[in-house]
């Protein structure tokens, strides 16, 4: 990430979610993302949410 960061290799996309319906997400993909952040402290970080029908 640290890479990325620097702009020597592309960065990764944000984490894309699913709604469990009661406020809460499943991590679709990016679950690698969310815990090297987790691990390093970042305090926010992109997320996707996806458009649900009406």
């Amino acid at each position: 990430m640290n890479l990325a960061a620097d702009g020597g290799i592309v960065k990764r996309g944000g984490i894309t979610v699913e709604s469990r319906g009661d406020g809460t997400y499943d991590i679709i993909k990016g679950s690698s993302t969310y815990e090297v952040a987790k691990e390093n402290g970042w305090p926010t970080m992109l997320i996707e949410l996806p458009v649900e029908p009406e």
